[in-house]
């Protein structure tokens, strides 16, 4: 009997969740002080060289520590392609999140990281490689410390990064703006014990985890709306996201200028930053990520390459080349492609990514 009864109630636990709305981001978990931290891979031995023992995440010392840089070869996708350079070769690296990774696409071959090498040695007539150095989620002082650690690893030509998103959006959630604080690693010791609590019973139930959820995004919804009601605290919150951006931008830009490597940054479109998008916003954060954009263009330096990729998606047929809030679909990712390499070749057919010249791009937009 005791065992129908668990089972009885296993079932209708997971039933009941199913019929209540999911949570907006409920690929998430609330981790006090730092807002939020996407779940942590399944594979954390694989990935960082942690294993799990109990509550904690421990490294294993199954190999020794030498380089810093053995960490970054850890966390990035394309750690494998850095390798000897050869001679005829355009090393073009990518900083950012999860759009940089080319999330969205439905392949490897459909990224818009794979097509803008296509395009570029169909241009260049020479071989190019695009080396991912994101993780979603990144901010822009994770772009830094990524630069930082890899500058001297990789004989790069060009470094661009498509951000700007994951800043505005993280702020608006409550987040200290310059925090790298997704970094995926949990540290059991910072937890109180009712968190943990809470933390053992969304995981073992599934309707306990729905209203636990649903309690989060009612806090963050009333700390948004206070946030954006006093224009004093909107005014810190915007001025505070764009101020450290563009410190991060400039870090990365003076230290590509002294290694004369020419140095983009992409405004990240999305669909609630296009026309059409931000008109059909429908939740209070999605409303924000918009007027933090504003303060971000507002305060570019001028002796930093600057696009903004936003007017890209300006069509109100384009809201349809998104899979969700951000990541574009194979026919975004193509949209995107060719919006970049259209930047690093310039209008007049010569590669700019062979120079070391400076530009402001302006907008731009499909017909």
């Amino acid at each position: 009997m005791t065992c129908i009864a668990c089972l009885t109630l296993i079932v209708l636990d997971q039933l009941a969740a199913r019929l209540i709305p999911s949570f907006p981001i409920d690929n998430w978990e609330p981790v006090p002080f730092l807002g939020y931290q996407f779940h942590p891979p399944k594979d954390l031995k694989g990935t960082y060289g942690y294993e799990k023992q109990g509550p904690l995440l421990l490294f294993d010392y199954e190999t020794k520590v030498s380089s810093v840089w053995e960490r970054v070869n850890r966390l990035f996708p394309d750690a494998r392609l850095i390798s000897e350079k050869k001679a005829d070769e355009l090393r073009v690296v990518v900083l950012g999140g999860s759009v940089s990774l080319g999330t969205g696409a439905s392949s490897a071959t459909t990224r818009w990281t794979h097509l803008l090498a296509s395009k570029l040695e169909k241009e260049l007539k020479k071989k190019v490689t695009v080396i991912r150095l994101a993780q979603s989620g990144f901010v822009t002082t994770q772009e830094r410390l990524t630069w930082y650690f890899a500058g001297d690893n990789i004989d790069a030509d060009v470094v661009l990064t498509l951000n700007g998103f994951n800043d505005s959006i993280f702020s608006a959630l409550g987040v200290r703006p310059g925090d790298p604080y997704t970094q995926v690693l949990e540290y059991s010791s910072h937890r109180s014990t009712s968190f943990n609590v809470i933390q053992w019973m969304s995981k073992h139930s599934a309707l306990f985890r729905v209203f636990a959820l649903h309690g989060i995004s009612y806090i963050l919804e009333e700390h948004l709306e206070k946030i954006t009601k006093d224009e004093r605290l909107q005014r810190n919150a915007v001025q505070s996201t764009a101020a450290i951006y563009w410190e991060n931008m400039e870090v990365i830009a003076k230290n590509c200028e002294l290694r004369k490597i020419p140095f983009f940054v992409f405004l990240l479109p999305s669909r609630v930053t296009s026309k059409f998008g931000s008109e059909e916003a429908a939740h209070e954060i999605e409303k924000a990520v918009p007027i933090f954009y504003n303060e971000i263009r507002e305060r570019r330096p001028a002796h930093v390459n600057f696009t903004d990729l936003t007017p890209i998606f300006d069509r109100a047929s384009d809201q349809l080349l998104f899979k969700d809030l951000v990541h574009p679909n194979d026919e975004g990712q193509k949209v995107l492609s060719d919006a970049v390499a259209e930047v690093l070749l310039g209008n007049d057919g010569q590669a700019v990514t062979l120079q070391s010249k400076t530009q402001i791009s302006t907008p731009v937009a499909r017909n």
